[in-house]
Protein backbone atom coordinates (compact mmCIF):
# COMPACT_ATOMS: atom_id res chain seq x y z
CA UNK A 1 0.00 0.00 0.00
CA UNK A 2 2.96 2.28 -0.24
CA UNK A 3 2.58 3.25 3.49
CA UNK A 4 3.49 2.04 6.60
CA UNK A 5 3.78 3.73 10.88
CA UNK A 6 6.59 4.07 12.94
CA UNK A 7 5.87 2.85 16.46
CA UNK A 8 8.57 3.77 19.05
CA UNK A 9 8.93 4.17 22.87
CA UNK A 10 9.95 7.92 23.88
CA UNK A 11 10.54 8.07 27.77
CA UNK A 12 7.04 7.32 29.10
CA UNK A 13 5.26 8.16 25.74
CA UNK A 14 4.62 5.98 22.64
CA UNK A 15 5.19 7.96 19.53
CA UNK A 16 3.46 7.19 16.45
CA UNK A 17 4.36 8.43 12.86
CA UNK A 18 2.75 7.66 9.23
CA UNK A 19 5.17 7.28 6.70
CA UNK A 20 4.77 7.17 2.93
CA UNK A 21 6.24 8.17 -0.48
CA UNK A 22 6.19 12.00 -1.97
CA UNK A 23 5.28 11.55 -5.73
CA UNK A 24 5.92 14.28 -8.35
CA UNK A 25 3.25 12.43 -10.31
CA UNK A 26 -0.22 14.44 -9.21
CA UNK A 27 -2.49 11.43 -9.51
CA UNK A 28 -0.33 8.65 -7.76
CA UNK A 29 0.59 11.17 -4.82
CA UNK A 30 -2.94 11.90 -4.14
CA UNK A 31 -4.17 8.47 -4.29
CA UNK A 32 -0.94 7.23 -1.78
CA UNK A 33 -2.03 10.17 1.02
CA UNK A 34 -5.60 9.32 0.45
CA UNK A 35 -4.61 5.95 1.19
CA UNK A 36 -2.94 6.79 4.33
CA UNK A 37 -5.85 9.47 5.25
CA UNK A 38 -8.51 6.50 5.04
CA UNK A 39 -6.49 4.32 6.94
CA UNK A 40 -5.54 6.21 10.14
CA UNK A 41 -9.70 6.69 9.76
CA UNK A 42 -10.99 2.69 9.70
CA UNK A 43 -7.91 1.17 11.50
CA UNK A 44 -7.62 3.89 13.80
CA UNK A 45 -3.84 2.64 14.96
CA UNK A 46 -3.44 5.29 17.60
CA UNK A 47 -7.02 3.80 19.68
CA UNK A 48 -5.32 0.12 19.00
CA UNK A 49 -2.04 1.29 20.79
CA UNK A 50 -3.75 3.15 23.70
CA UNK A 51 -6.17 0.18 23.97
CA UNK A 52 -2.91 -2.23 24.11
CA UNK A 53 -1.42 0.25 26.10
CA UNK A 54 -4.41 0.35 28.69
CA UNK A 55 -5.37 -3.36 29.21
CA UNK A 56 -1.12 -3.97 29.35
CA UNK A 57 -1.02 -2.07 32.24
CA UNK A 58 -3.89 -3.19 34.05
CA UNK A 59 -3.00 -6.64 33.30
CA UNK A 60 0.89 -6.53 34.45
CA UNK A 61 0.96 -3.69 36.09
CA UNK A 62 -1.90 -3.43 38.95
CA UNK A 63 -0.28 -0.71 40.87
CA UNK A 64 -0.53 2.07 37.74
CA UNK A 65 -4.44 0.94 36.85
CA UNK A 66 -5.39 4.07 38.30
CA UNK A 67 -2.82 6.09 35.43
CA UNK A 68 -4.53 8.39 33.12
CA UNK A 69 -3.63 7.37 29.16
CA UNK A 70 -3.71 10.35 26.88
CA UNK A 71 -3.09 11.48 23.20
CA UNK A 72 -0.24 14.18 23.09
CA UNK A 73 1.30 16.16 20.66
CA UNK A 74 4.14 18.91 20.74
CA UNK A 75 3.35 22.34 21.40
CA UNK A 76 4.36 25.47 19.03
CA UNK A 77 5.15 27.66 21.24
CA UNK A 78 7.04 25.95 23.62
CA UNK A 79 8.36 22.04 21.90
CA UNK A 80 7.34 20.24 25.00
CA UNK A 81 4.16 17.40 24.90
CA UNK A 82 0.95 18.12 25.54
CA UNK A 83 -1.74 16.25 26.09
CA UNK A 84 -5.35 16.82 23.79
CA UNK A 85 -8.39 17.58 25.69
CA UNK A 86 -11.65 16.15 24.15
CA UNK A 87 -13.54 18.55 22.79
CA UNK A 88 -16.84 17.02 20.57
CA UNK A 89 -17.55 20.63 18.39
CA UNK A 90 -14.31 22.65 18.44
CA UNK A 91 -14.25 26.00 16.73
CA UNK A 92 -10.95 25.28 15.30
CA UNK A 93 -10.35 21.45 14.58
CA UNK A 94 -6.30 22.14 14.66
CA UNK A 95 -6.31 24.75 17.63
CA UNK A 96 -4.95 23.27 20.89
CA UNK A 97 -4.40 24.81 24.29
CA UNK A 98 -0.70 23.98 25.63
CA UNK A 99 -1.55 22.50 29.27
CA UNK A 100 1.87 23.45 30.75
CA UNK A 101 1.91 25.72 33.26
CA UNK A 102 5.08 27.83 32.31
CA UNK A 103 3.15 28.33 28.40
CA UNK A 104 -0.55 28.13 28.83
CA UNK A 105 -0.37 29.50 24.84
CA UNK A 106 -2.80 28.46 22.18
CA UNK A 107 -1.11 26.56 18.95
CA UNK A 108 -2.21 24.90 15.78
CA UNK A 109 -1.16 21.43 15.58
CA UNK A 110 -2.15 19.36 12.42
CA UNK A 111 -1.54 16.04 14.11
CA UNK A 112 -4.56 16.78 15.97
CA UNK A 113 -6.51 17.04 12.48
CA UNK A 114 -4.86 14.00 10.88
CA UNK A 115 -5.20 11.97 14.12
CA UNK A 116 -7.70 12.64 16.32
CA UNK A 117 -10.30 14.42 14.93
CA UNK A 118 -10.62 12.11 11.95
CA UNK A 119 -11.99 10.02 14.29
CA UNK A 120 -12.76 11.29 17.65
CA UNK A 121 -14.09 9.73 20.82
CA UNK A 122 -15.63 10.91 24.34
CA UNK A 123 -13.33 9.60 27.50
CA UNK A 124 -15.46 6.43 27.46
CA UNK A 125 -13.80 5.60 23.87
CA UNK A 126 -17.25 6.14 22.49
CA UNK A 127 -17.13 7.48 19.10
CA UNK A 128 -18.77 11.05 19.24
CA UNK A 129 -17.97 13.10 16.26
CA UNK A 130 -16.16 12.19 12.72
CA UNK A 131 -15.09 14.59 10.18
CA UNK A 132 -15.09 14.41 6.36
CA UNK A 133 -11.45 14.09 5.06
CA UNK A 134 -9.92 17.34 3.84
CA UNK A 135 -10.49 18.30 0.47
CA UNK A 136 -7.47 17.92 -1.74
CA UNK A 137 -8.23 21.61 -2.72
CA UNK A 138 -8.01 22.38 1.08
CA UNK A 139 -4.13 20.47 1.45
CA UNK A 140 -3.19 22.39 -1.04
CA UNK A 141 -4.38 25.78 0.59
CA UNK A 142 -2.18 24.41 3.35
CA UNK A 143 0.72 22.98 2.09
CA UNK A 144 1.53 27.00 -0.11
CA UNK A 145 0.56 28.19 2.78
CA UNK A 146 3.22 26.04 5.08
CA UNK A 147 5.84 26.69 2.38
CA UNK A 148 5.42 30.47 2.42
CA UNK A 149 4.97 30.75 6.65
CA UNK A 150 8.41 28.23 6.90
CA UNK A 151 10.07 30.54 4.25
CA UNK A 152 9.36 33.98 4.35
CA UNK A 153 11.18 36.48 7.28
CA UNK A 154 9.34 38.10 9.73
CA UNK A 155 9.98 42.01 8.26
CA UNK A 156 8.15 40.49 5.58
CA UNK A 157 5.07 39.99 6.86
CA UNK A 158 3.27 43.57 7.54
CA UNK A 159 4.00 44.07 3.77
CA UNK A 160 2.68 40.71 2.88
CA UNK A 161 -0.79 41.66 4.95
CA UNK A 162 -0.50 45.10 2.70
CA UNK A 163 -0.25 43.79 -0.59
CA UNK A 164 -3.00 41.17 0.66
CA UNK A 165 -5.41 44.11 1.62
CA UNK A 166 -6.20 43.03 4.54
CA UNK A 167 -6.90 45.92 7.20
CA UNK A 168 -4.74 47.22 9.08
CA UNK A 169 -6.06 46.87 12.53
CA UNK A 170 -5.97 42.88 11.58
CA UNK A 171 -1.78 43.17 10.58
CA UNK A 172 -0.85 45.07 13.29
CA UNK A 173 -2.83 42.71 15.92
CA UNK A 174 -1.32 39.32 14.12
CA UNK A 175 2.12 41.33 14.23
CA UNK A 176 2.07 42.15 18.05
CA UNK A 177 1.42 39.15 18.76
CA UNK A 178 3.85 37.53 21.17
CA UNK A 179 4.22 34.22 18.51
CA UNK A 180 6.61 32.69 16.13
CA UNK A 181 7.20 34.21 12.79
CA UNK A 182 6.20 31.40 11.15
CA UNK A 183 2.68 31.72 12.51
CA UNK A 184 2.35 34.89 12.28
CA UNK A 185 2.61 34.28 8.20
CA UNK A 186 0.55 31.68 8.28
CA UNK A 187 -2.04 33.33 10.22
CA UNK A 188 -1.69 36.70 7.40
CA UNK A 189 -2.34 33.85 5.06
CA UNK A 190 -5.28 32.61 6.51
CA UNK A 191 -6.97 35.83 7.35
CA UNK A 192 -6.59 36.70 3.44
CA UNK A 193 -8.16 33.30 2.56
CA UNK A 194 -11.02 33.67 4.89
CA UNK A 195 -11.96 37.34 3.77
CA UNK A 196 -11.56 36.37 -0.27
CA UNK A 197 -13.90 33.66 0.59
CA UNK A 198 -14.52 31.78 -2.74
CA UNK A 199 -12.75 34.31 -4.76
CA UNK A 200 -9.81 33.17 -2.80
CA UNK A 201 -6.94 32.19 -5.44
CA UNK A 202 -3.02 31.13 -4.77
CA UNK A 203 -2.28 32.86 -8.25
CA UNK A 204 -2.52 35.93 -6.49
CA UNK A 205 -0.58 35.14 -3.88
CA UNK A 206 2.23 34.11 -6.57
CA UNK A 207 1.91 37.50 -7.59
CA UNK A 208 1.81 39.17 -4.40
CA UNK A 209 5.02 36.91 -3.79
CA UNK A 210 6.66 38.20 -7.44
CA UNK A 211 5.81 42.38 -6.53
CA UNK A 212 7.90 42.02 -2.91
CA UNK A 213 11.06 40.54 -4.79
CA UNK A 214 10.41 36.63 -3.37
CA UNK A 215 10.85 35.21 -6.38
CA UNK A 216 12.24 32.13 -5.11
CA UNK A 217 9.56 31.16 -2.28
CA UNK A 218 6.76 32.18 -5.40
CA UNK A 219 8.38 29.51 -7.71
CA UNK A 220 8.44 27.12 -4.72
CA UNK A 221 4.30 27.98 -5.13
CA UNK A 222 4.26 27.88 -8.68
CA UNK A 223 5.78 24.47 -8.61
CA UNK A 224 3.21 23.28 -6.12
CA UNK A 225 -0.01 24.38 -7.91
CA UNK A 226 1.61 22.19 -11.04
CA UNK A 227 1.25 19.40 -9.28
CA UNK A 228 -2.63 19.79 -7.71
Amino acid sequence: SHHYIIIKKDRSYIALQYCYQKLNNRMSAKSIKSAVQKSILSDRPHVIVKEKLSSLIKNRMPKFKEAVIRYYVRCDECSQLTYIENKNEPQNKNLTQCQNQSCNMLFESQSINDWIYLHQEDDNGQQVHERKLPTYEEETYRECFDIIASKLDENSLFRLGVKLNLPYEDIVEVYNRNIKSYRKVYQILISWQELAGQKADLKQIVAVLKDMNKNIIAEYIIDKLQLS
